[in-house]
Order: structure tokens, then sequence, then C-alpha cells
């Protein structure tokens, strides 16, 4: 039977169910990865000794176009070996490249060295789980949900039973045991953001009734600082992407707000008020309740603790009108959280 074609006369890409029930690739073993770097001499010497000698992974490898997969392997090895970046510059894959940056980070406790991502334009932050493992401590993975938390947490506390049956995290963390030392004993910080939201009155009809939204993930996660070198730092707290709604939707969202100071010297009762600053909130709420509300430019903030310093506090409010699909909102946000992170930006 002649196979099928799509409109352009190319043969059609049919989906086949799988063979067998093994759904996942086996892990490879975790080996140790101290005994690797220790063992490390040169790159020569790395790559003849850890070619890849199985024909079919070799055509997966060609078909990706990717003939340094080796060479960047034992660069990552390098990169540990030395303690220099420079080696995970020099891979040519971006996604090993920072695979490398993280295990750099992890290797030298250095959370300079963490992956830097941009979940929405001109907002940045290190990699949550590069953060936890470079500075002992489980409080970043807070950050994560899902699998990406239980992973954070198995490979921080160096406990594969926290991996809950998931054998790739079971592998990293048997890989990485020798690598990190314990965790340090910290307390989690008892973090909190309560949202309200006033419904405002549209072409004469009465509002609807006032919520309190309690943000208990987003409040856990803590706040990342992005400090401008002219002076003044953007806040971030919680996810800005936007809304996709069901039923059984949890509340989430949270926002970002560019303020003209860094910091309020902890040794004063200083009180900042500041409006209108440039900012952006997105609240995501259940499709049983108010629905989605959007974005909002400009805010009002009244800024209580603030010093800079990374798992120091952060007390502010915020207000802002929401436009959504059910007309204005004002909202009130209360925080009381911890700095996860600092980022420092060129401009």
């Amino acid at each position: 039977m002649s196979p099928a074609v799509n409109a352009s006369g190319v043969p059609a890409v049919v989906e086949q169910p799988p063979a067998s029930d093994v759904e996942l690739d086996v892990p490879s073993p975790p080996g140790d990865l101290s005994a690797d770097v220790a063992s490390f001499t040169d790159i020569g010497t790395c790559v003849r000794r850890h070619r890849l000698a199985d024909p079919l992974l070799g055509d997966a490898l060609d078909s990706l176009g990717y003939d340094r997969f080796v060479v960047d392997t034992c660069s990552s090895l390098e990169a540990l070996k030395h303690r220099r970046a420079e080696s995970c510059q020099a891979i040519s894959v971006s996604k090993v490249q920072r695979g490398c940056f993280w295990s750099l980070a992890a290797w030298q406790g250095e959370p300079a060295h963490c992956p830097r991502e941009e979940p929405i334009a001109g907002v940045w932050q290190h990699e949550p789980s590069c953060l936890a493992a470079a500075r002992h401590d489980v409080r970043p993975c807070a950050a994560l949900v899902g699998r990406e938390h239980r992973l954070c947490e198995a490979m921080v506390s160096r406990d594969a039973d926290r991996c809950e049956g998931d054998e790739p995290c079971v592998r990293r963390v048997r890989r990485w045991r020798s690598a990190l030392p314990y965790a340090q004993p910290t307390v989690p910080y008892q973090a909190s953001l309560t949202v309200t939201v006033l419904p405002v009155a549209i072409n004469g009809l009465a509002p609807g009734r006032e919520q309190r939204v309690a943000m208990a993930q987003p409040a856990a996660a803590g706040a990342v600082l992005m400090r401008r070198a002219g002076g003044g730092i953007r806040v971030l707290v919680g996810e800005l992407r936007p809304p996709v709604l069901t039923a059984a939707h949890e509340p989430s969202g949270g926002f970002w707000i560019d303020l003209p100071f860094d910091q309020i010297k902890p040794e004063t009762s200083e009180q900042r008020s500041l409006g209108p600053i440039e900012g952006r909130a997105l609240l995501k709420l259940p499709a049983t309740s108010l629905g989605e509300t959007g974005f909002s430019i400009p805010m009002v903030a009244t800024v209580t603790k603030l010093t800079g310093q990374v798992n120091s506090a952060v007390h502010l409010t915020l207000e802002a009108t929401l436009v959504s699909s059910l007309g204005p909102q004002k909202t009130s946000w209360a925080l009381d959280t911890w700095v996860r992170d600092v980022v420092e930006l060129a401009r």
C-alpha cells in the first residue's frame, strides 16, 4: 500500500501507537559526578573515553545535526574541573549550555552563574532550581510546581524518596549526591498575598460583591528584584502569563512594579507611598467566580519593608484597577514575602 500524502504531495507522518508499554527511555546509570570531574584531564581524552558507540543513537544525533554532542558534554566537565565559565560559553547548543551553567553554579555554590530566564518581556530571573542548588537551600524551590518542584527539593535535600518514583529524578539525585553538600536547615518564610477585588459600577448597574482572594503559591515563591545600573528596581511577584481559566482553576497571577529606589533602611520606620507608578498586574480567578481580570497601568504602591537583599523581607500594598471582560475592577494587593532572587541589569 502506498503511504498517504498531504496536499503538497509529501508523505504524511502518521502517528502510530507505541509498540510496547515503554513510554520513556530507561534512564542511564547515575554514576558519580564528583568522580567524573576528578578523573577529567582534557577535552580530547574525555571525547575518546566517552565516544558514542551506539550506531542507532548516532543516527539520531545526525538527524539533529548535533555533531558536537560528546565535545559539549566534555566541555561541561571541563567547566566544573577548572571552575571556568568560558567552557560553558563554548558549548554550541543553548539548552546544553544552560545545563552547563546550572551545573557550574551548583558545583561552585555561586548563584551568579545560574541561567537567566525571561518569562515575559522585560522581566528577568535566575532559574529557581539552580538558585536552590547553588545556595544549598530548598526555599527557592517554592517558585516551581509539580514535577519540577519535586525534583528541585529532592536534589537539594539529596533525598531520592522525594522523587515519588520518578526515575529520571532519582538518577539525577544519585548522580549529584556526592557533589552537593547537605542543605542548610531553614524555616520557610510565612508569606502571604491577599487580593481584594472591588468591582466598579458600570452604566448605572450596581457593582458586584467584594471578594478576597488568598494566593499562597505566588507569596511562598518570593519576590524577584531587578536592580538597574542607573538606580531603581523592578519588583516581580507571581506569574504574568495570559490567563487560562477552568472550573477547577486555583486563583493565581502576580504583578511587577517599578520603584525609583532600591531599598528602605531597616533601622528606620520609613514608609514610602508612590503613585502613579509603572507596572502590570494579572489576576486569574476560577471560572465560577469573577472570571478573568487583566492588565493595569499605572498603579499606586505603599512600601514598608524592602532592604534589597536575598532572603530579606518585602512588605508592600498595591492599588490597581484591572480591565477585564466584566469591566473595570479595583484591586488591592497586600504582600508579605521574602526576596528569592536579585538580578543585576545593565540598564
